[in-house]
């Protein structure tokens, strides 16, 4: 078994650290039965640390080291491990090591118990089955203990069957025809839904399971007693809790879950566009990657908890997008492994609608990495994923890694597109910034994972060196190009960045600035700086001023 040794100062601040969800401990004093109860009740929730050894802070002493009152040899622990290895059923996932203070080995050791989150449900060797919540552990119920299982996936609610739903309505249903059209070998409808379980017998009827009417029946949320559909809300606002004033609009999508998923994103797409946010350029359009929405809306539709009766909701702010899937997270998965494990609640659903020709699942497991993947590529911060006891909630932020993108770089160059590379800020105004000798002063940062080298070496190279004046080019004075103005288009005008983004108007404006000065600097004199390098000012401005009239 590992041993750990802490310094003063970290073991001071386990023995100062409040029971919680996730950790507790225990007297050395503790007997097995005991001690299974907290490690069963983190197992059937969502984990947890255990160290036993401390003392109970009741009556806390003045120096919380004193609560250190650990085992004098490791053979003393070997009845609760023993207790905890073998007589919770079935056997966890657990692991133990040994924690020694560095200097005050007498104090002993503490053992630590790393409880993870179990895809079983577990119960003592009395037989009591436990969950943790917040620091405590509570004994449930054979009715909780099904929930239970179902939430972890050890058996599907997608598997129970329909009371009010017969063969003969599943069968006659225009979405399973249209499905079955594609599918190959060529299956009769009772055919497929036998050989698929989509069925199965009840006394001497054969029923459908709620699988077969989430994917098939024109209204599920008709033939099903539990909430089933998209619930999709416009606030006009960022606040955190908006307020009834902020509600905009909210529809509902309903449908076999194939034709909710395709109606859910046209709509969230719709919404999007119709959304204006002030930003640096006045009033601007959010944008968001299409692929990014789809894969966490799949995701929500084929691995929410059907036992719980609600609907996903999708909520469309200013400033972001959450969508919020019922159920927590299934089986062994958790925030920490959710994007490199895979764990299907529904795998009747996730198997059925990976074989629709335009499969919305196609890329099994994929889902989460995509939508980072996509946000990232549009310079957009990655997802956020929180997880509460009864629900998943990912939210896809509308911002910037760095500064906005909108299509030419703060030198006026062409943003380069997803396909080739690096991205860069199109506007100076947020990640481009300059010093009065014309020098950037900020620049954008993490230009992201999948970056090529000598794209980022490029980038840095171009940031790091002076804003030089660039050659004019041979082109109409105020002449536009992708909606930028350079200032190497326009006479130099001292006090003016590089690049300006202008109405037609301001452009105008621009010009007669420049003309304006040029003019002064010609008609007017005085200063050494304003003469002619002949020092004949008047000849040589004879020379270059155009003929008049």
């Amino acid at each position: 078994m590992d041993e750990r040794r802490l310094t003063l100062e970290e073991a001071i601040e386990i023995t100062s650290r409040p029971e919680s969800h996730f950790w507790d401990f225990k007297s050395k004093n503790i007997d097995g039965k005991g001690l299974q109860k907290t490690v069963v009740a983190m197992l059937n929730a969502d984990g947890g640390e255990i160290v036993i050894g401390i003392e109970n802070p009741i009556g806390r002493p003045a120096n919380p080291i004193d609560l250190w009152d650990g085992f004098s040899v490791p053979e003393e622990t070997n009845q609760l491990v023993q207790t905890v290895l073998q007589d919770i059923k079935p056997p966890p996932p657990v692991e133990f090591a040994y924690l020694v203070i560095q200097g005050q080995e007498t104090k002993g050791l503490v053992l630590l118990v790393r409880v993870h989150k179990s895809e079983n449900v577990h119960k003592t060797s009395a037989g009591d089955y436990k969950l943790r919540r917040g620091p405590q552990n509570l004994t449930i119920e054979e009715a909780e203990v099904q929930n239970l299982r179902l939430s972890k996936g050890l058996i599907s609610f997608e598997d129970q069957l329909v009371a009010s739903y017969g063969c003969d309505d599943l069968s006659a249903e225009p979405e399973l025809a249209r499905f079955l059209s594609t599918y190959s070998p060529r299956t009769a409808a009772s055919d497929f839904v036998r050989t698929e379980r989509l069925a199965r017998k009840e006394g001497n009827d054969l029923r459908p399971t709620y699988a077969a009417a989430l994917l098939f029946a024109a209204k599920p949320q008709a033939a099903l007693p539990k909430k089933c559909a998209i619930k999709i809300t416009r606030y006009a606002t960022s606040d955190e809790n908006p307020s009834r004033e902020h509600l905009k609009d909210q529809t509902t999508i309903e449908g076999p879950l194939y034709r909710q998923i395709a109606d859910a994103v046209g709509a969230i797409s719709t919404i999007v566009e119709s959304v204006s946010v002030l930003g640096p350029s006045g009033l601007e359009k959010p944008k968001y990657p299409t692929d990014a929405i789809k894969e966490v809306l799949v995701n929500a539709v084929i691995h929410r908890d059907y036992n719980l009766s609600d609907d996903i909701q999708i909520t469309v702010f200013d400033n972001r997008i959450e969508i919020k899937s019922p159920g927590r997270l299934p089986g062994h998965i958790t925030e920490r492994n959710i994007m490199s494990e895979r764990f299907a609640r529904n795998p009747k659903i996730v198997r059925t609608l990976n074989r629709y020709p335009n499969a919305p699942n196609k890329d099994i497991g994929e889902g989460l990495r995509t939508a980072f993947q996509r946000m990232l590529e549009m310079r957009l911060k990655e997802p956020q994923i929180s997880v509460s006891e009864h629900s998943v909630v990912v939210i896809l932020p509308h911002e910037p890694l760095a500064a906005p993108q909108d299509g030419a770089s703060a030198h006026g160059h062409q943003v380069r597109k997803r396909n080739e590379g690096c991205v860069l800020p199109a506007s100076r105004s947020r990640a481009h910034q300059t010093d009065a000798g014309g020098r950037l002063i900020s620049v954008a940062k993490d230009l992201g994972a999948g970056t090529s080298r000598a794209c980022k070496t490029g980038c840095a190279e171009e940031a790091s060196r002076p804003a030089r004046r660039e050659e004019p080019e041979k082109k109409a004075v105020g002449s536009v190009r992708d909606s930028v103005i350079t200032a190497t288009s326009l006479p130099a005008v001292p006090g003016l960045s590089r690049s300006y983004r202008c109405s037609r108007r301001f452009t105008r404006s621009l010009f007669l600035i420049g003309c304006l000065t040029s003019l002064f600097g010609m008609g007017m004199g005085g200063t050494t700086g304003d003469r002619s390098p002949t020092g004949n000012r008047s000849a040589d401005c004879e020379k270059s001023a155009p003929r008049r009239g």
